[in-house]
């Protein structure tokens, strides 16, 4: 995989507007609003969102379980593994940049945002590693008769991203639950989302097989904001969604605390 020239584009902010990720396509929210992500380093303009409503949401969810009735829900484990395998190459590909936009993005250091890039990667080469490990059991019984436990997915797996470690959640849940052959719904923060997204871009660079996640984003106040699902083989990622963009006023302190000392830098 190339590395991600958007991620390029949009640090040098030329290029600044995502839209929701549903079944391996980028769209529009459905209203067409978006909500702004600002710097905590100095409160200046970073990108925009889409700012998804009720009606991207239950578009992401179709999705997610048309992708279990469809590719992804058919697919071995051993080649679930693979494709998570793949992400995390693609993400490892992307390590500088991602890092940048992390630490521009929450305001952390940057060496801490570089970290967590090879931590979201490592969790997907272990779950990648583990995916065809999970057995059954046989259980003792009655002379004649067999007992066996099987694992099964849950189905369509929601999954909350928080502001302070957007890459490393996103590698511990999402990794596990698409290792397990779920499909899932990603919400990140509004305040920290911009790594997310472009993970959602990196991982429709791992192949078919790994394109169908869908995300949105809500506002606390309003709703869901950032969903990431598998429609066929990918989650889908959605963005901006709410009433209006009330933040939690502690977190963004907290960003705003660290870019103006400069500690992303």
């Amino acid at each position: 995989m190339q590395q991600d020239q958007t991620l390029e584009r949009i640090l040098s902010k030329s290029e600044r507007t995502y839209r929701n990720y549903i079944a391996g396509r980028w769209v529009d929210a459905a209203d067409g609003r978006r909500l702004a992500i600002l710097d905590p380093s100095d409160g200046s303009h970073l990108a925009d969102i889409a700012r998804g409503g009720s009606e991207d949401v239950e578009r992401a969810v179709r999705a997610a379980r048309a992708a279990l009735a469809g590719d992804w829900g058919r697919l071995s484990a051993t080649d679930r593994g693979r494709i998570l395998h793949r992400i995390g190459e693609g993400v490892l590909k992307n390590i500088d940049l991602l890092a940048e936009l992390e630490a521009r993005d929450v305001g952390k250091p940057l060496r801490q945002a570089r970290a967590d890039v090879e931590a979201l990667a490592r969790y997907f080469e272990f779950y990648g590693a583990a995916a065809d490990k999970v057995h059954g059991d046989t259980i003792p019984y009655r002379t004649g008769f067999t007992a066996i436990t099987l694992y099964e997915p849950h189905g369509v797996t929601a999954h909350i991203i928080p502001w302070n470690y957007p890459m490393q959640i996103i590698g511990r849940s999402l990794g596990a639950a698409l290792a397990m052959g779920n499909a899932a719904v990603v919400k990140p923060a509004e305040e920290a989302c911009l790594t997310v997204i472009e993970f959602a871009r990196i991982r429709g660079g791992g192949g078919t097989a790994a394109r169908r996640a869908q995300s949105r984003h809500r506002d606390r106040r309003g709703g869901w904001r950032g969903i990431v699902r598998p429609s066929r083989y990918q989650p889908h990622f959605l963005h901006g969604f709410g009433d209006d963009r009330r933040s939690g006023a502690g977190g963004r302190r907290a960003q705003c605390s660290a870019g103006h000392a400069g500690a992303w830098r």
